[in-house]
């Protein structure tokens, strides 16, 4: 009984958690950067603006989702198998970058078209409308090409470049703020904050991976067929997705109010510390997940990332449980009346933290279940919550997210289970 406990969890916990802590470590910094760098833009922007930048940072986001169609952590599990190789891999990482670029292509005009009307109907003006619309393209753009460049450190085992890539866009965006705030910020400029921390990540991961991997190659095409064949089962997952993870922004964005817009978006910013959580998942503990080999091992991988990532997410909640009105105090007096929506906005970014998880613990190997099953089983909740709950109010839309991701994670398990055993 022992043996087997030190086998199961002792000795993992052993190999992983210095990984994982030091690359946490640095993420939860980058984090709080990046919750000041939030905390300085949402005190210095009136409601409305702020309003059109929570929207605008919400497009942008569903525009990489779209483009992204799990093409960084499928090259993830491909790199897996090659990555010593640096010819290989690079023509991998070529094959990578050739497929996300004609998806953003196919996506781009919709995206920009819903961009333009949800910024049009909550009073947005003309001139705002055309600085923000290339700003969220360009930022989009520069986001799908570091998630291919960051698979080969990735694969490597490079935490410290990961780390300093993270910081030093966090710190940038950080300065940015701070003089933006005194010259005087509104959405456009909060917006070219965000850009800049893509750029300044781009050229430092473009760079070192230049140096690393032979990526001046034809794409190999056997990587693309993979890849596109990945896209074919995962588009109809990708707009549910992003369906699923904006549809508070949207849904307010179209039945609430610029205030209620705002008010959520601010409150986002008390939940970022999930991105630092998966983050760290994503780049220490999945490619571990990646590179097994063993169908017996498999399972025992799954569930301690799975678990690990459930006790660590509930930190948070405990925290805005208990000191609620200090957390409401960084946003501002224009947000001290959400104490409630706080806990559940905390709530929402745990059970969404584990939903990606498990999402991406699928799409590495490739493990996508039919959409038919995964799409309709939600989409049957969300209509059904939405008759009887609402899309109005804050809590509303809450609560919609926090039973769409549930629904989303007890799928994701239950079509990994079914692979495995067959795996096996």
């Amino acid at each position: 009984m022992l043996q087997a406990f030190d086998r199961l969890v002792l000795d993992p916990a052993k190999r992983w958690f210095r990984p994982f802590f030091t690359f946490t470590s640095a993420q939860t910094a980058a984090q709080v950067i990046g919750a000041i760098t939030g905390i300085i833009i949402v005190r210095n922007l009136t409601k409305q603006d702020y309003a059109f930048y929570t929207i605008a940072n919400s497009v942008l986001s569903s525009l990489v989702v779209l483009a992204d169609g799990s093409i960084g952590n499928a090259l993830v599990g491909i790199g897996g198998q090659i990555w010593e190789d640096k010819h290989k891999l690079g023509q991998a990482i070529r094959a990578g970058l050739g497929i996300r670029a004609f998806i953003r292509n196919v996506f781009a005009l919709p995206v920009l078209i819903v961009l333009v009307w949800l910024l049009w109907i909550n009073g947005s003006g003309i001139a705002e409308i055309i600085y923000l619309t290339p700003v969220v393209l360009l930022g989009a753009t520069l986001s799908l090409a570091n998630g291919i460049y960051a698979v080969a450190p990735r694969l490597m085992g490079h935490v410290r470049l990961l780390q300093t890539i993270t910081l030093a866009a966090a710190g940038f965006r950080l300065f940015l703020a701070t003089v933006l705030a005194f010259l005087g910020l509104n959405a456009v400029s909060a917006m070219c904050v965000v850009l800049a921390g893509y750029l300044l990540q781009f050229l430092v991961s473009y760079s070192w991976t230049r140096r690393q991997v032979e990526i001046d190659l034809p794409a190999d095409p056997d990587v693309s067929n993979k890849l596109m064949a990945i896209i074919k089962r995962q588009i109809p997952n990708s707009l549910y997705y992003v369906l699923q993870s904006q549809i508070g922004i949207w849904l307010l964005s179209v039945f609430g109010t610029p205030d209620r817009v705002a008010d959520l978006g601010a409150l986002s910013r008390i939940s970022i510390i999930y991105v630092a959580l998966l983050a760290a998942a994503e780049n220490v503990l999945i490619p571990a997940y990646a590179r097994c080999r063993d169908p017996a091992r498999l399972p025992i991988i799954y569930l301690q990332i799975l678990a690990s990532m459930v006790a660590i997410s509930l930190i948070p909640i405990l925290i805005t449980w208990i000191f609620p009105g200090p957390i409401l105090w960084f946003l501002g007096p224009q947000y001290e009346q959400l104490p409630v929506a706080l806990l559940f906005a905390t709530v929402a970014g745990m059970i969404s933290t584990i939903n990606s998880t498990t999402y991406l613990l699928n799409t590495t190997r490739g493990w996508i279940p039919p959409p038919w099953i995964y799409i309709s089983t939600s989409l049957g909740f969300q209509g059904l919550l939405l008759y009887v709950i609402g899309a109005s109010t804050i809590i509303e839309v809450l609560l919609v997210t926090i039973i769409f991701n549930l629904v989303q994670i007890i799928v994701n398990i239950g079509g990994t289970l079914r692979l495995i055993i067959r795996l096996r």
